[in-house]
């Protein structure tokens, strides 16, 4: 018996928790009587898990794959993030469209991993002087560990050996101390560069996830839920620190008119902040709906966009699109890593293995792509 039930193509346009919804009573998923049960409840998306918030907690419902991905669209929103439109009008959300993962497991596909350490060190070689020193340290300290991780996770995916799965393991535990103790270097810096987070914060979630994966394939999940706990305190310092410098000050600046052609508006906002708070943030606001923010940003007074001694209108409007590009960018990639720890718990706590949950979506993929003639798209599964 199958234990994820499809529910349907994600449509283009929509709010996604409306459609969830009722897709969940229209096929009947058990978990929609317990959810419908619960009016106080949140239906919110984590990454590409969709949880239920209610009053008996957190409960996993289902989640997200994506039918496909390219390496073209990781080149763009790794090496080009600065040109890409801040909003979306996708179902998903406008987060989504900037990460450098894509939905679901598909994602861990060593060949896009390689993709994306790729895209970022064509984008770090490419940086201005600003990052010479991280550009020095990891010269000299080398980024061998998690290229060869991801090697041999590919070279596993071929052979099957579990001594390549093991070595991999080892280098992408290597990986994320480096990466993670960049991170935190940088994080202690006064001010802290939000460039400098941007890329080094890419490649630690980029060894993190690759070593939750590791461990996933030598199919210890009680491991990977630890090692992301063990995490978590870096994960939200990074997540708040980049929220701090992007919003932490005059955050209602977004919502100058001269932003407004970019896509910048109050229900951008306030999904950056739900992200933000799924990511154990800091925001300073109880409740992130359109309304309370709106009341939060009014409580600060008017601020607006500004031109300075140094900088034109026009450079600071396009400074404050970037700093909310890799914020963005940040809070959807810390969710997707604490996306595989709600994942895995999900699949323990129903007796699943990794091996079947992987041939049931895989089922699952091929069903919703004989549905659909787009081949960028997404399919939502529910747990039954």
């Amino acid at each position: 018996m199958s234990s994820l039930q499809m529910l349907d193509i994600v449509p283009t346009e929509g709010p996604l928790s409306l459609w969830l919804l009722r897709n969940l009573v229209e096929v009947t998923v058990p978990v929609a009587k317990s959810v419908l049960s619960d009016p106080q409840g949140l239906l919110t998306r984590v990454g590409d898990m969709l949880v239920w918030s209610g009053a008996n907690g957190v409960q996993v419902i289902g989640g997200l794959e994506q039918l496909s991905d390219s390496q073209s669209r990781i080149q763009s929103v790794v090496e080009t993030i600065e040109k890409a439109s801040v909003a979306s009008s996708s179902t998903l959300g406008n987060l989504t469209h900037l990460s450098m993962w894509t939905l679901g497991i598909s994602s861990f596909a060593a060949t896009a991993m390689l993709w994306r350490l790729e895209s970022l060190n064509r984008r770090l070689k490419a940086a201005d002087k600003k990052l010479d020193d991280i550009k020095k340290v990891l010269e000299a300290r080398n980024q061998v560990p998690l290229q060869t991780s991801i090697q041999l996770l590919k070279k596993f995916e071929g052979s099957g050996k579990d001594r390549d799965l093991g070595d991999a393991h080892k280098e992408a535990v290597d990986a994320t101390n480096l990466y993670r103790n960049l991170v935190s270097q940088e994080l202690d810096q006064k001010p802290p560069r939000i460039d400098a987070m941007h890329s080094l914060g890419r490649y630690y979630l980029l060894a993190l996830g690759t070593q939750c994966r590791s461990l996933e394939l030598l199919n210890e999940p009680s491991r990977v839920v630890h090692l992301v706990d063990a995490e978590s305190p870096t994960l939200q310092s990074l997540g708040q620190t980049v929220f701090d410098q992007v919003l932490g000050q005059h955050p209602q600046a977004y919502l100058d008119h001269q932003l407004k052609a970019d896509g910048v508006t109050l229900r951008l906002l306030s999904e950056i902040y739900q992200a933000a708070q799924l990511a154990k943030v800091q925001t300073n606001v109880e409740s992130a709906d359109d309304a309370n923010l709106f009341e939060h940003f009014r409580g600060l007074g008017h601020a607006e966009i500004r031109s300075t001694w140094r900088e034109s209108i026009k450079t600071v409007r396009q400074s404050m699109l970037n700093r909310l590009r890799y914020l963005m960018a940040c809070l959807e990639e810390i969710n997707r890593v604490l996306a595989i720890r709600h994942r895995v718990q999900q699949q323990q706590k129903t007796h699943m293995t990794r091996e079947q949950f992987e041939q049931e979506v895989e089922a699952l993929r091929q069903q919703a792509q004989e549905q659909s003639l787009k081949i960028d798209g997404a399919f939502a599964y529910a747990w039954v």
